[in-house]
């Protein structure tokens, strides 16, 4: 996950997932607990609401890395 290697050179990173984290099974999961682990925030995007609410947050982002098909 790329906001780990952020966060490891002191890079302000954060982490959203468009799934529930009961959903997150196999490497999802893996890479879940990794970047907690290296102290990645992470926001569950579930519903549309959830989405909605993220609305501000992802707006003021520097730059958006999509991950939706891939777990590294």
């Amino acid at each position: 996950m790329i906001a780990r290697v952020l966060r490891s050179r002191d890079t302000p990173a954060r982490a959203f997932v468009l799934a529930g984290e009961k959903a997150l099974r196999g490497d999802p999961r893996a890479m879940l607990e990794a970047a907690r682990r290296a102290g990645v925030p992470v926001e569950f995007l579930a519903d549309e609401p959830a989405l909605d609410a993220a609305g501000p947050a992802l707006a003021s982002c520097a730059g958006l890395v999509d991950a939706v098909l891939g777990t590294g």
